[in-house]
C-alpha cells in the first residue's frame, strides 16, 4: 500500500496551477458557446466593433 508523504504536495504546486487555468479556460469556453446560442447578432456586431469595419 502506498502511503501518503505531506512532502510530495511541494512538487504538485505547478501542476495545480496548471490545472486551474485549464479549468478556468474551460468554463469560459463554456460561456462562450451559450452567449453564441442565446444572442449570435450581438457577438457579430461585436466583432465588428472590435475589428473597425
Amino acid at each position: 500500500m502506498r502511503r501518503f508523504n505531506n512532502f510530495d504536495i511541494k512538487k504538485w504546486n505547478f501542476v495545480l496551477e496548471t490545472l486551474n487555468l485549464i479549468v478556468s479556460i474551460y468554463k469560459e469556453t463554456g460561456k462562450q458557446e451559450l452567449y453564441l446560442k442565446q444572442c449570435p447578432e450581438k457577438l457579430d456586431k461585436l466583432v465588428e466593433i472590435a475589428l473597425g469595419l
